[in-house]
């Protein structure tokens, strides 16, 4: 069955048209609106998802919680873990609140995700809640191939706009395969910094063995040991 509102040929369960468009400001911009009649800080109004044979499961949501007049507050993301409950146990992972701050794993976040940030400010914070191991971020990309230099991963310092064009690199840190006396399972850090026009040039590595730093300077490569005394 299909409901269409606007549209009399529906190509979904439930369609919505108009001409309404969400990117617009001020009445009447957008296809559907859920609504919470009250004026209480901390109420919320939401839409959840649930794919399962029983139709009172949740299995995610999104809720809009009001945290100040004229329905200023944070958009919040839920989602559960739980197997055996039929009711809706989804818990809070991500947290975008009214001032445009992005929390994963907090309902208080206090870092922005965007552009405007005051210098000395960071754009993100990654905080294990417990005490086994730290923070961790992790690159590299899913792939069984192994090749001398494959990238595993880089971390970029940028500074110009989003697109590629616009953007310059000032540095760089790279994993890349070293694929030497180790295999295809090894790999060593390189170290890059853009002298002028976006040539990004190799100036320090470490190799996978870690005994060693390799620098490269006018001169060629130049082994630097570090062995104990």
């Amino acid at each position: 069955d299909r409901v269409g509102i606007g549209t009399s040929s529906p190509s979904q369960g439930v369609q919505i048209s108009n001409d309404y468009d969400a990117v617009d400001q001020g009445s009447g911009t957008c296809q559907l609106k859920v609504h919470h009649n009250v004026t209480t800080t901390g109420a919320a109004a939401g839409i959840n998802f649930g794919v399962s044979g029983t139709e009172t499961i949740v299995g995610g949501k999104i809720a809009h919680i009001r945290t100040g007049s004229n329905s200023a507050g944070d958009l919040a993301f839920y989602t559960r873990s739980d197997t055996s409950s039929t009711s809706d146990v989804t818990l809070e992972r991500m947290r975008i609140n009214s001032s445009g701050n992005m929390g994963i794993g907090t309902s208080s976040p206090a870092l922005y995700t965007g552009a405007g940030m005051t210098i000395g400010s960071p754009l993100l914070t990654i905080l294990n809640s417990g005490n086994a191991v730290g923070g961790e971020l992790i690159l590299g990309r899913q792939t069984s191939a192994q090749t001398a230099n494959l990238s595993w991963g880089s971390i970029a310092f940028v500074y110009g706009g989003h697109s590629t064009s616009a953007r310059r690199v000032m540095s760089r840190i790279s994993s890349v395969a070293d694929y030497g006396a180790y295999g295809g399972d090894s790999g060593e850090l390189r170290f890059y910094t853009n002298p002028s026009n976006n040539t990004e040039q190799e100036r320090l590595r470490i190799t996978a063995d870690g005994l060693g730093v390799s620098q490269f300077t006018a001169r060629g490569w130049v082994n630097v040991d570090q062995t104990d005394h």
